[in-house]
């Protein structure tokens, strides 16, 4: 499988989230919506997707599959999703394995937990 893009995204109740590069903003309960309350799966698998834009951004007409996966940094750092997004539809599905999604998931947590703090003052 080739990701040809990622995504960090995170939900702000703000019109106007803080401008931090390469980080995409959802509206509240954005991230529910897709992957489901804390008690379902920590991540998606999504053989063929539709994004208007909202998630890839510029590369939204580019990805055709996506693996998505929650992201809890915690301490009052908002909701998060990180978004795998690749051009061949099926590249992603159900039957798949999802062990290395939930690494990089957990990995991502503590990135954003010791980064974001100080990106948002």
């Amino acid at each position: 499988i080739y990701v040809d893009t990622v995504a960090l995204c995170f939900e702000s109740a703000s019109s106007a989230p803080p401008e931090i590069s390469d980080v995409r903003w959802l509206p509240l309960g954005s991230i529910e919506k897709v992957l489901g309350g804390m008690n379902d799966p920590f991540h998606r698998l999504i053989e063929d997707v539709h994004d208007d834009g909202q998630v890839f951004g510029e590369a939204a007409g580019l990805v055709k599959s996506a693996a998505l996966a929650r992201v809890q940094p915690g301490n009052g750092i908002p909701a998060a999703m990180l978004a795998l997004g690749a051009r061949d539809r099926g590249a992603f599905h159900s039957g798949q394995s999802s062990d290395l999604l939930t690494f990089l998931a957990r990995v991502t947590e503590m990135c954003v937990h010791r980064w974001l703090p100080d990106a948002l003052n």
